[in-house]
């Protein structure tokens, strides 16, 4: 599987060649994610931003949540059926393989078949390794499910990987609606619903909101009872600002990929003629110049396990 820091380094290297063809870094200004603001994600100079300075951090929390998973919530099968809603550039697909091999399941297969649905044409998505099948799809989520409400009906794990919070009020009602639907009951015994929620003052409790709505609704739906809950909150307490390198299995960040972010002037053409910032700098305003997130400052999350039957 790929080296994490490698491809944070590989996109260092595409956002410094992208943005030296731009006249200056003032298009990077409307990149922002807090205040419930949704960028552009087509936009490949807003993908490789937001993956330096996001992908490090949700990449360990992933890892982290799968290792829960693994080691204290779930038996595996001998193939595991895995969708990924809202997957981004599918590394939630990758943490998921980490922590597989990092918990010593060796009785089990560890065979995976992942999709992940995004509307976005992500860059830089994961390949699958060995026996897994890994379909990375640019779809409508609600359109997929009514045109395949046999593969919906067929996952172990459904997961929401910081994407709950960017759908329409709208269409999450046309979501959660859509999964109501007789000919999209879930056909596992047990099904594990991960959600990873932006811990942003303005949109954690919504994300949060959302997620125990669609778990709510899938137990009404399916006849399941919640066998088994895990969260951040317990896990974390206490310990929510430490530096991920200090976790076992986890490298530290690249240098140069922070210098790139915390140094966005270096790469821009206006401030290398002119020998300063513009007056005033709005790019310093518009919070382009940002650290990425190397802690566990931004781990928020919750898994349930249904089950069908007693409990």
């Amino acid at each position: 599987m790929y080296d994490l820091c490698e491809k944070l380094l590989e996109i260092n290297k595409d956002f410094i060649k992208s943005i030296n063809d731009e006249p200056s870094i003032e298009v990077l200004q409307n990149l922002r994610f807090d205040y419930n603001n949704i960028p552009d994600y087509s936009e490949p100079l807003c993908q490789q931003i937001y993956l330096m300075r996001y992908m490090y951090a949700y990449s360990f929390e992933f890892y982290y949540v799968y290792r829960l998973v693994f080691e204290t919530l779930y038996e595996l099968y001998k193939a595991t059926h895995v969708l990924s809603i809202g997957c981004g550039s599918a590394y939630d697909y990758w943490a998921l393989k980490k922590a597989y091999m990092d918990s010593n399941l060796e009785d089990t297969t560890g065979v995976f078949y992942y999709i992940g649905i995004d509307k976005v044409n992500w860059l830089y998505t994961c390949a699958s390794e060995k026996y897994d099948k890994v379909d990375i799809l640019k779809r409508d989520f609600v359109e997929w499910i009514r045109e395949n409400p046999n593969d919906f009906s067929n996952r172990d794990f459904i997961f929401f990987p910081k994407s709950i919070g960017e759908f329409s009020e709208e269409y999450f009602k046309t979501l959660l609606l859509e999964i109501k639907q007789p000919q999209n009951r879930l056909k596992r015994d047990r099904v594990v619903i991960i959600g990873s929620f932006r811990k942003t003052q303005s949109s954690h409790q919504s994300d949060v909101n959302r997620f125990e709505s669609f778990v709510d609704t899938l137990v009404s739906a399916n006849g399941y009872i919640k066998q088994e809950k895990q969260s951040s909150d317990r896990v974390f307490r206490g310990d929510n600002n430490r530096y991920i390198y200090e976790y076992n299995h986890f490298p530290i960040f690249p240098k140069s990929v922070k210098d790139t972010l915390v140094n966005l002037d270096v790469c821009c053409n206006r401030y290398i003629k002119n020998g300063h910032h513009c007056s005033p700098c709005e790019c310093e305003e518009s919070l382009v110049f940002r650290n990425p997130v190397t802690t566990t400052s931004c781990i928020d999350f919750k898994i349930v396990v249904f089950k069908r039957g007693e409990q």
